[in-house]
């Protein structure tokens, strides 16, 4: 059959040979490590949209023969993207840059405002202290009055 006698099935369905070529060729692409440091340290990363971790070493293994986007998250902190390019070479593909370091910052809540005003005379826009202020004073004037 088939495994039997490679030649003539060769011969008969060269289409096969390609597809096992192929399937040996994708098996065999190296992967990059690629060093990471990231603050704070349990961050969210995610490669080309999909969440990925680290390995034992601190590490992402990446395919070098096409470029990444990285993007590292936490809650409280601004997210932060590494595009990493593939570059050709004379010993093959590699990804720059070679190593991961991102310190994310803390989100700054830009747009809340806290308004606070002073007044000279905050009885203006009082009426209960205004009621105030006018009984106290007739009673002063009333004060006055009797030691006249």
């Amino acid at each position: 059959m088939f495994f039997g006698d490679w030649g003539n099935d060769l011969k008969r369905r060269p289409w096969v040979a390609g597809i096992v070529l192929g399937l040996v060729w994708v098996g065999c692409v190296a992967q990059q490590q690629l060093p990471v440091e990231v603050f704070p340290q349990h961050s969210e990363i995610y490669v080309d949209g999909a969440a990925a971790s680290l390995d034992h070493s601190g590490a992402l293994s990446l395919r070098p023969d096409r470029s990444h986007v990285v993007l590292i998250r936490e809650p409280g902190y601004r997210p932060q993207q590494v595009v990493l390019e593939s570059v050709a070479s004379d010993q093959g593909y590699r990804l720059r840059p070679g190593r991961i370091e991102v310190r994310l910052q803390p989100e700054i809540h830009a747009g809340q405002k806290i308004e606070v005003g002073l007044e000279a005379d905050a009885s203006k826009n009082n009426p209960t202290r205004e009621a105030e202020r006018s009984s106290s004073s007739e009673g002063i004037a009333s004060d006055l009055g009797e030691r006249e």
